[in-house]
């Protein structure tokens, strides 16, 4: 059961409980029940208004059942469901007014107690389901031939029954088909209605044509549009604008002085092309004549006395005239020439049975049939008045009944079709000598007999018809001819009745009609008979012929795409113009209508990596990156090669295919980044550090694999495949405390993997668990203590270490590699006193201080004044105290060769020095080994670490200083194995802080 949506116009309005409430609903007319209205109860809050004790038996009933139309409601008593119980027909209830609205009065009543009313107020909203009508089908509009241009004809409009103000009712006007002659002209009547008028818009010639049919129709603006059709027949009313032509300038006649009285002899002919009396021509004698006389009606001229000879013709001057307002003539003349012959003719007179100037006789009548008596007179005597008459003609036959009469008869059956009219001359030709003759003629006019059906000039018919037509569309014109004469030739034309819903033929024009739209997808062809019919009065005859009405296509289908989606995909960097797949289409058209293109929107033509084909192709107009983009959703559009074109789009998804196009990125570790402080009291199995990478591929190309180079690989760490975590694979063992280069591999599962690797320094530093780093006063005591103690044992240790150097620089020279013997050089020691707890520096480890040496620190400071020995490469074992504001560093005790030579590894080199060994390398060789020296004669004689303080400028100063002292003192000089003296840059390596 089909339901309509009805929409509520307004709730109610909700007075007292003795008061009345309001529903207003709105349905359309001719819908088909049943149709929910609403639901009064709910709607209008009725409950509210009764005791819950006395809802349960509320019931609905309709008051105002005297209403007939109540009858198309049905109204639920327990519910207050209202439903539409019959199509409601607007125009039936409310004619044609602008709102229709139907009331209906529903009682509230609980136990048969009343408790209020509901006036429920239904508006009807019209449907167009009455198309405009004329009163008429066809009227008759006289014109006349000299009407001017702009004269207006009153017709009638036409009344549309739909509701008043509507579009439903809405009449336009359309005259068919286009006319050059006739327009349309509508003005605003009474009431809203239009008077409508046809205009002439150019003159009219009733003689080139004396009819125009022509057709309105009156359209109103409803959905859908309903028409209809009134016929007006358009007569040309005859202005005498003609005047009386006649068919020679000049004629001829030559007549024998015998001539007999009354004989014609020379007919003058004139014809007018106007109707009625503006054609009908007449004749007369300009100037009175005696011996002729001049039938005004069919223009013969007859002789009414003997004539005599004349050397000279006779010129007979006749006028010609119509019998129209004003009155138009025309002359000619007429010269007789007269025969001087002393004889009498035969006089022959013919006597006719109708009362025409013709004789008369009815096609297919028997042989024999009368026609006409014929009497001939000699005024001679004997021989010479014996006078024998005779005709040639084979249709009919001269009988004579007397000496001097005959009659003309049929001698054979006669067809009005093969002939219309028979000219017979009798010849009289009497017995003397010379033979005198004389002939008469007269017509026999042969009348018609419905004896003949109508034939069209065509067996068969062809017309075309574009689909979505208007009813009223002129498809051909057929057109047959009967060969009777008058009403027996009259043919009318009808359409067989199978298809007389489809299309309709005017009666008398063949015109034929399409009476409904024709869509070509559903139908091409149409093929039906049209009927045509005499209007003879004893038995009518009736042919028929074919129709046959293409219809021709018109661009009214969208091309449909076979999906609704079109996915495809393609490998990234795969070359420009690769194939991707088709879209198709499909339009129910035909010809140009139903060939079906395929393109971007223009938007993106431009933008888009792709190309569509006319034919559907899709390609790729440049290789595709899927690490950039890896889909691309766009729009592809169908259009038709009609006009206008219509089109059609379709969604295409194009995915992007991974290749292994890519490297694993490594974000950690990198260059001047890849140091990693390892506590020695790390337990094992903790994680150390974790390699961040990345691939931009993806699936298994842009899946990571984490290894360590075998080249780098140890039993102290391992690294986790699949995250990159480095692990601590035992426990760290004193031996085990240096640094770790680790050489990184990261490769993706690609099936031709992608590699890329690092470096990673892994830096296992002593740390001073936090029972050493924080004392107890008792401890701290002890600590003062030993460091007084240390202190004066490195006093004594090196005054000691000094006079020995002394010593034994005075017995020896400069040794390979070392300082001037007895060199004493003054040394800055700087003590940085931590703020919270004191760590142990060791070689090797990250400066505690920025490089900006921003941080705060106390120096406290001392010289010490020695002198080195190269021999001496004893480690002492003291530990040096150092300031480390990060973490505690370990003490450490290691080869003091390898602390310089690392040490003097890590320090960037001055500008001076990179440019330098730029220009000779071997040099730069030689600077660094002398530095080295330096550095391992300081460490011997002071017998601690080196650390490289940020302030290299200041060491350089103190350390030269300090060379130029003990140079002062023992008048020596600190030379490299190459024997020059020492620069700048040689001081500034043996720089060092205690």
């Amino acid at each position: 059961m089909a339901e309509t949506v009805v929409r509520i116009l307004l709730v109610f309005s909700m007075l007292t409980l003795s008061g009345c409430i309001d529903l207003f609903y709105s349905v359309q007319e001719e819908q088909t029940p049943p149709v929910i209205l609403g639901n009064v109860e709910t709607d209008s809050s009725v409950l509210n208004l009764i005791d819950p004790d006395q809802q349960q038996n509320i019931k609905y009933r309709i008051l105002n059942t005297a209403e007939s139309f109540t009858t198309n409601f049905d109204l639920e008593v327990s519910t207050g469901v209202l439903k539409l119980d019959a199509k409601l027909d607007r125009e039936a209830l409310c004619n044609s007014a602008a709102a229709c609205v139907l009331q209906l009065s529903i009682a509230v009543a609980s136990s048969d107690k009343f408790i209020t009313s509901i006036k429920v107020n239904v508006t009807v909203l019209d449907t167009n389901d009455h198309k405009p009508l004329f009163s008429r089908s066809s009227i008759s509009v006289p014109i006349s031939e000299r009407s001017s241009v702009n004269l207006t004809f009153p017709i009638i409009g036409a009344t549309d029954l739909d509701a008043v103000g509507l579009n439903n009712s809405k009449i336009s006007y359309q005259i068919f088909p286009n006319s050059e002659t006739f327009g349309l002209k509508l003005m605003s009547g009474s009431q809203g209605s239009t008077d409508v008028s046809l205009i002439l818009k150019q003159t009219v010639d009733r003689e080139k044509l004396d009819n125009y049919q022509i057709y309105v129709v009156a359209k109103d603006m409803g959905v859908p549009q309903l028409s209809s059709t009134l016929t007006v027949d358009v007569t040309v009313e005859d202005y005498n604008d003609n005047k009386p032509v006649f068919t020679k300038n000049r004629y001829n006649a030559t007549v024998r002085e015998d001539v007999a009285i009354d004989t014609v002899i020379q007919t003058v002919v004139a014809s007018d092309l106007d109707a009625a009396d503006n054609g009908r021509v007449k004749y007369e004698f300009v100037f009175p004549q005696t011996l002729f006389e001049l039938d005004g009606e069919s223009g013969e001229i007859s002789v009414v006395q003997q004539l005599t000879f004349s050397a000279a013709p006779l010129e007979l001057s006749v006028r010609a005239y119509d019998l129209g307002t004003p009155q138009q003539t025309s002359l000619t003349l007429v010269d007789v020439h007269i025969i001087d012959i002393n004889n009498h003719d035969p006089e022959i007179n013919i006597r006719l049975l109708s009362n025409s100037n013709s004789a008369t006789v009815e096609e297919n009548s028997n042989i024999g049939t009368l026609v006409a008596y014929v009497s001939v007179q000699d005024k001679d005597s004997s021989n010479n008045g014996k006078v024998n008459c005779s005709i040639k003609s084979s249709q009919f036959s001269l009988l004579r009944i007397s000496n001097s009469e005959y009659t003309v008869v049929t001698a054979e059956k006669l067809d009005r079709e093969d002939k219309i009219e028979y000219v017979i001359t009798v010849l009289c030709e009497d017995n003397g000598q010379p033979r005198r003759n004389h002939s008469a003629s007269f017509i026999v006019e042969v009348l018609d007999k419905n004896d003949n059906m109508p034939i069209f000039m065509q067996g068969v018919y062809y017309g075309n018809l574009t689909e979505n037509n208007q009813a009223g569309k002129m498809v051909t014109r057929v057109s047959a001819s009967d060969m009777d004469q008058g009403v027996n030739a009259e043919v009318r034309y009808f359409v067989e009745s199978d298809f007389a819903d489809m299309f309709y033929v005017e009666p008398t024009t063949g015109v034929v009609i399409a009476n409904v739209r024709f869509d070509r997808e559903k139908v091409s062809e149409v093929r039906f008979k049209v009927l045509a019919m005499d209007s003879g009065t004893d038995i009518k005859y009736t042919s028929n012929t074919t129709v046959i009405v293409t219809i021709i296509d018109d661009n009214d289908e969208y091309p449909l795409f076979t999906q609704t989606r079109f996915n495809f995909s393609i490998s990234e960097n795969q070359n420009a113009d690769t194939l991707l797949g088709n879209i198709s289409a499909t339009d129910r058209d035909i010809g140009m209508n139903g060939q079906v293109m395929y393109s971007l929107p223009s938007q993106h033509q431009m933008t888009l990596p792709f190309v569509v084909f006319p034919n559907g192709t899709v390609k790729s107009n440049r290789p595709l990156n899927r690490e950039l983009k890896s889909s691309y959703d766009f729009i592809v559009m169908a259009t038709d090669r009609g006009v206008p074109a219509l089109s059609s789009t379709a969604k295409v998804s194009v995915q992007v295919l991974d290749k292994n196009d890519n490297y694993p990125q490594i974000i950690y570790p990198v260059k001047n980044n890849g140091t990693v402080i390892v506590s020695h009291l790390t337990p094992p199995g903790n994680e150390v550090t974790k390699i961040d990478a990345y691939d931009l591929d993806e699936g298994r190309n842009g899946a990571l694999v984490f290894s360590m180079s075998r080249a780098s690989a140890n039993e102290l760490f391992y690294i986790e495949e699949t995250t990159g975590k480095i692990y601590l694979a035992q426990e760290i063992r004193t031996e085990d405390i240096k640094d770790y280069n680790l050489m990184i591999e990261v490769s993706d599962k690609g099936i031709v993997p992608k590699k890329s690797g690092a470096d990673i320094t892994l830096r296992i530093e002593f740390t001073v668990t936090e029972e050493t780093s924080q004392p107890g006063i008792g401890q701290n005591v002890l600590i003062a203590i030993t460091i007084a103690c240390v202190t004066i044992v490195l006093s004594l240790a090196i005054l000691v270490t000094i006079f020995l150097i002394r010593r034994g620089d005075s017995s020896k020279g400069s040794g390979r590699g070392s300082l001037t013997e007895h060199e004493e050089v003054k040394v800055t020691e700087t003590l940085q006193i931590p703020p919270k707890k004191p760590c142990l520096a060791r070689e090797g480890a990250r400066s505690p201080l920025p490089e900006n040496n921003n941080s705060v620190h106390y120096d406290v400071k001392k010289e010490v004044s020695f002198s080195m020995d190269d021999h001496d490469h004893r480690d002492s074992g003291i530990f040096m105290i150092a300031n480390d504001h990060s973490s505690p560093v370990p003490m450490t005790r290691q080869s003091k060769t390898r602390q310089l030579q690392t040490f003097i590894s890590q320090q960037p080199p001055t500008r001076d020095k990179q440019e330098r060994r730029g220009a000779d390398p071997a040099q730069d060789e030689l600077h660094r080994m002398a530095s080295i020296r330096l550095h391992e004669k300081l460490m011997h004689s002071y017998n601690k670490p080196l650390v490289y303080h940020p302030d290299e400028n200041r060491q350089l100063l103190l350390l030269k200083k300090g060379l130029e002292d003990s140079r002062s003192d023992n008048s020596g000089e600190v030379t490299t194995d190459s024997g020059r003296g020492g620069s700048e840059e040689d001081m500034h390596h043996a720089s060092i802080m205690i």
